[in-house]
């Protein structure tokens, strides 16, 4: 990925001190000053329409920007993206972060500068250790707890402890299942 600071502004030529004074263009991704930035209401083909930089196609421009907003104004929809280091359905590896909207995310959902399609990182190797690491304690602590109500079978908190031990005892299979799988299908989960 581009560093912003450093970069020449595509409209003054001046580089760009400070992720303060400066940014991308949301449509054509050049480094731009922010002052210098300014809408480009002539129509002028070779004129990013956002910043006034010159492209080589401003249409295709602007269809990119048009398109990458209808990505992320779609509604989310758990599960529904594909998993990948890069673009699923073109191959980019350039992308934008985008908010997750998972209960487990080990960082930004990702969508695709090139086509807009909105795809997720796959799960890291420490995660999937992480995953079976907790789901084996959880799978023995369940283990001791149920223990425990065989055991003392007819004291008051025996039940609570066999409840609390079948919880923790599908939580462990659950962590389990997704640590191995995270770990058998790298890349892929």
């Amino acid at each position: 990925m581009e560093q912003l600071v450093g970069s020449a502004c595509v409209i003054c030529q001046q580089s760009i001190g400070s992720v303060v004074e400066g940014r991308f263009c949301d449509a054509c991704e050049s480094p731009v000053h922010k002052d210098c930035m300014r809408l480009d209401s002539t129509g002028d083909a070779h004129k990013c329409f956002l910043c006034g930089a010159q492209v080589a196609d401003a249409t295709a421009v602007r269809e990119h920007y048009e398109r990458k907003q209808q990505a992320r104004a779609r509604p989310p929809q758990p599960g529904k993206y594909a998993v990948g280091r890069l673009c699923p359905a073109c191959g980019h590896e350039a992308f934008d972060r985008v908010r997750p909207n998972r209960w487990i995310a080990y960082g930004s959902d990702r969508l695709c500068r090139r086509c807009g399609t909105r795809y997720i990182p796959p799960t890291p190797v420490w995660a999937g250790l992480a995953f079976l690491l907790v789901g084996l304690s959880l799978l023995g602590i369940a283990l001791y707890l149920v223990g425990l109500s065989l055991v003392f079978g007819d004291s008051p908190g025996a039940l609570f402890d066999a409840i609390i031990g079948i919880v923790f005892t599908l939580l462990g299979v659950l962590a389990v299942v997704h640590g191995v799988r995270s770990l058998w299908q790298p890349g892929k989960v």
